[in-house]
């Protein structure tokens, strides 16, 4: 690894007039052309103008098919009639390259293979080339031509008057994933099979690929054949998958994108993408993952960043990036504004909101992680405000790239150590230190030129903290206490006063359930409008009930177990709160403090507080402060509307009109979809407390937390 020191970032460019923020629009159920045209203009509303179509679990209509193109047909339409982009995804789910599945079932030699060498007890070996069923092999011409032929061909004949106006490109999503395979017995060694590699090997060295593999087996200081071996595997990924698919973009003038897997890992990105640097930059626009919104300086995908921004810079389109899918539910605005920011220091300007879905029908088969970036949050507006910030970020990161260190990508030490399955953690460790200590650097590959010249490298005042009088709360939507089903199917209720009109919603998907209460069943048959876009219409409710005070049972009588953490079988709603786990009379008279405190933690919507307040005189900059945990929050004080705020600092310019005087102050937050699901640790439970990631936390600090301060600055 070598290092050099350049100058620093050169002068803005004009970005693109579009919001740079994409939904990953999951398709889920069988959308009719209403359901399109409200999706988009729900979006529309929020700012955003662009919009990724994304086949995923819980799609229910023939992928690729008839219904499927029609509903991108109608997508089309609706873009163009309200001045949005389209872009498509190539696959169901992921990863890219098998047509779900299709492409590999057609011809065992469509495959992934790989090579499984057995030592035999003589001290020979004996080479067998092992096929993974049902996944593609996206270093083959021949698989990847039939890829093509089945989902760009398709989409040209469909959607041709649309691609490079309304449909600006196309998204791949981490090809060559690592596959399985069966065998009956463990094998000395175990690597990536692609069609016509001992020939090429052959005309690269002059030497057979299996005498130099068995003589590495014999002596492990004998690993050049790796640094060869997946030198060719990267040109073959590159020539097989992203060339063709990128010339099939550039005649109809849309963008390719996407990412690869694993280029934060040397020894796995040698593994499966050969050549990291070179294989990215076979797209037009090339992207990363960063799903996983990891914030810690050491758990960042610095190298993961530095693959792509390599790419980037020497494409010249600019960037895209995968965020957030991974959650939790409740992240706030400031954490997504962090990672486009990061992102943007890596010359990023597009940001796919992974995931939008349609419904949270796809809960069903994803049942480890839910962050859905859709009008199901009721935060959703906020997305306007989002919008604008990452304006600038892509603005930003439309810089040309003169970084302060280049870097050389290790390649062919990272080849060499793929048969151990090391990586290089001197890598990691550099950008990492570099990253902290906020030098910008540049990857370069082994081979490129790199003539880098060395280089040399108001006070404020809190006033008061105001106590409010005649403080005032309002909701703007029910209730809700997750009902927790143990494993035989009972949850039981406390009610601490009578409760009147509480209503039951019941799950509907993917097939009806139905619950009795002290033994008598509950008619939830009515179309559901207690909770969430995107989880109604997977819901019935039922009518207004009243709960006399005592602990109720509740038994799934139809539908099957609650198993699922993010798809209920039901809730109770109404006009309540929990305190200690009972329900109880919403009080008239409001308190300051976390939602969770009020008896309002299962509560997902909006919030309205309304309070008297004195507001301070002085000199200079004079702002209202409040702290709301992060909230999406907006404050208006005598009358007057101060304004949105989505992250820090969550203050406001107070009015001169209002100093010194006693005036009215409202205060509207907006939570996150997650509190709905209730506590992931609930004794008893019977879904399954693995996820990918931690899920949303219990009893978060979020609401009007504390008293309004009155800041001062000069």
């Amino acid at each position: 690894m070598s290092v050099a020191f350049a100058a620093s970032w050169g002068s803005v460019v004009a970005a693109e007039s579009r919001c740079p923020l994409i939904p990953m629009g999951a398709i889920t159920g069988k959308p009719d052309e209403q359901t399109v045209k409200e999706t988009l203009e729900a979006f529309k509303s929020a700012g955003i103008d662009q919009y990724l179509i994304y086949a995923r679990s819980g799609l229910e209509c023939d992928y690729m098919g008839e219904d499927w193109l029609r509903m991108c047909e109608q997508f089309c339409k609706h873009a163009k009639r309200l001045d949005m982009s389209i872009w498509l995804y190539d696959e169901y789910n992921w990863p890219s390259g098998s047509c779900k599945g299709r492409v590999p079932a057609e011809n065992p030699d469509f495959e992934s293979r790989q090579y499984a060498v057995f030592k035999n007890p003589d001290g020979g070996y004996e080479w067998q080339i092992v096929h993974s069923p049902g996944w593609v092999d996206n270093y083959s011409f021949e698989a990847m031509t039939r890829f093509i032929e089945m989902t760009h061909k398709v989409y040209e004949k469909r959607l041709g008057p649309y691609l490079g106006n309304t449909v600006a490109g196309i998204f791949t999503d981490e090809p060559a994933h690592p596959t399985p395979v069966s065998l009956t017995r463990k094998p000395a060694l175990l690597f990536r099979h692609f069609d016509g590699a001992e020939a090429e090997y052959k005309a690269a060295t002059g030497r057979e690929l299996k005498a130099d593999v068995e003589a590495y087996l014999a002596d492990k200081t004998k690993d050049e054949v790796w640094a060869v071996y997946y030198g060719l595997l990267g040109e073959r990924f590159r020539k097989a998958y992203f060339d063709p698919i990128r010339a099939w973009c550039d005649r109809v003038g849309v963008f390719a994108t996407g990412h690869m897997i694993s280029e934060n890992d040397t020894c796995n990105s040698a593994l499966y993408n050969g050549n990291p640097l070179h294989a990215l930059k076979g797209l037009t626009l090339p992207g990363m993952d960063e799903i996983g919104t990891r914030l810690e300086t050491n758990q960042i995908e610095w190298l993961t960043l530095a693959v792509a921004q390599h790419a980037i810079a020497r494409r010249g389109n600019g960037g895209l990036v995968e965020v957030f899918a991974l959650g939790p539910s409740d992240m706030t605005h400031a954490t997504q504004r962090q990672m486009i920011w990061l992102c943007a220091l890596h010359k990023i300007d597009r940001y796919v909101l992974a995931i939008s879905p349609i419904d949270a029908r796809g809960n069903a088969e994803k049942a480890g992680y839910f962050n859905p970036i859709s009008p199901m949050q009721p935060w959703f507006p906020a997305l306007r405000l989002l919008g604008d910030d990452a304006r600038v970020a892509a603005r930003f990161a439309a810089k040309p790239a003169a970084c302060d260190i280049a870097i050389r990508y290790p390649q062919r030490e990272a080849a060499r150590l793929t048969a151990q399955r090391k990586s290089q953690p001197i890598l990691l460790a550099a950008l990492r230190r570099f990253s902290a200590n906020q030098l910008t650097y540049d990857l370069c590959e082994e081979t490129e030129p790199c003539d880098k010249p060395t280089k040399p490298i108001p006070t404020e005042t809190v006033l008061a903290a105001s106590a409010p009088s005649d403080l005032a709360l309002t909701l703007d939507s029910p209730n809700t206490d997750r009902l927790v089903f143990g494993s035989n199917g009972v949850a039981r209720v406390q009610v601490a006063q009578v409760a009147d009109g509480v209503i039951f919603a019941v799950r509907d998907f993917p097939k009806p359930s139905r619950i009795t209460l002290d033994g008598r069943p509950v008619a939830a048959d009515s179309p559901c409008v207690v909770l969430r876009p995107g989880l109604n219409g997977l819901y019935k409710q039922s009518v207004p009930l009243k709960l006399a005070a005592g602990e109720h049972t509740l038994t799934i009588a139809v539908g099957g177990s609650d198993t699922n953490y993010f798809l209920p079988v039901a809730w109770a709603t109404g006009n309540f709160v929990v305190r200690e786990g009972a329900l109880a009379t919403k009080p008239a008279s409001a308190e300051l403090g976390a939602l969770w405190q009020r008896g309002l933690g299962g509560y997902a919507g909006r919030v309205d507080y309304a309070m008297s307040v004195e507001v301070p005189t002085g000199t200079g900059d004079l702002r209202l402060r409040l702290k709301t945990g992060g909230l999406y929050t907006a404050a208006s004080l005598g009358g007057q509307p101060l304004g949105e705020r989505a992250w820090a600092p969550f203050e406001w310019a107070v009015p001169e009109r209002c100093r010194g005087k006693r005036a009215e102050l409202k205060v509207s937050v907006w939570t996150s979809v997650a509190p709905l699901f209730g506590d992931w640790r609930a004794p008893g439970a019977a879904w399954s407390k693995k996820f990918w990631v931690p899920p949303p936390a219990s009893n978060p600090e979020i609401g009007l937390l504390s008293a309004p301060e009155w800041v001062l600055a000069r």
